[in-house]
């Protein structure tokens, strides 16, 4: 199991769950995972703006929308800020195999 949620990535096959197209969303949870109740969630800058745009401001057309994206990817996932993220983030390429094979692969490529 990875530490940030690799096995819940369903495509494309081999990216950081947060490049995935789609997430498994399954309710069930893995022992390292923790279940969060979550009552409002501020989608990406990419997200809002462009469903927005293509609905007029309609405040249920743009609702709408984003549930769409929701429904097809699995998951909404945004760009917010946690203190310490880059620390977090150095650490788990530095300790988790999974993480460092993608982060290798990645710097390969390029």
């Amino acid at each position: 199991m990875s530490a940030i949620g690799l096995e819940r990535v369903v495509s494309p096959a081999g990216v950081l769950p947060r490049a995935a197209e789609r997430l498994d969303a399954s309710a069930e949870i893995a022992p390292h995972e923790v279940r969060v109740r979550v009552r409002a969630a501020r989608p990406g800058r990419r997200v809002l703006p462009a469903a927005v745009g293509a609905h007029g401001g309609d405040g249920d057309a743009v609702r709408a929308a984003v549930l769409e994206i929701v429904a097809a990817r699995g998951v909404l996932i945004g760009n917010g800020y946690v203190p310490g993220h880059a620390e977090l983030a150095l650490d788990l390429v530095r300790t988790d195999p999974g993480v460092r094979m993608l982060f290798d692969a990645r710097l390969d490529a390029d």
